[in-house]
């Protein structure tokens, strides 16, 4: 078996796939996390609504990174780094 760029890709994800994964698997859990603090299972939302929660967690998640990244800019700007 040689080597290739297509073995490659099957052994590497690209950082942006593996991004995208993190992302939707915590999103993913904190939605079970807030259907199992409402008394509520899986079962009693349809695929759709299951798929909404997730997108708006997907969102949230996104915007405390790009909050946290800021802050981060910003304090490490005065330190010249």
């Amino acid at each position: 078996m040689g080597f290739s760029i297509k073995t490659m890709n099957i052994k590497f994800k690209s950082p942006l796939k593996k991004y995208k994964e993190i992302i939707r698997d915590k999103a993913i859990k904190r939605v079970q996390i807030k259907i199992a603090e409402i008394g509520k299972s899986d079962n009693d939302f349809s695929e759709e609504e299951l798929e909404i929660l997730v997108y708006e967690e997907e969102l949230k998640i996104k915007s405390e990174i790009k909050t946290k990244t800021g802050i981060l800019a910003i304090v490490a700007l005065p330190l010249g780094l």
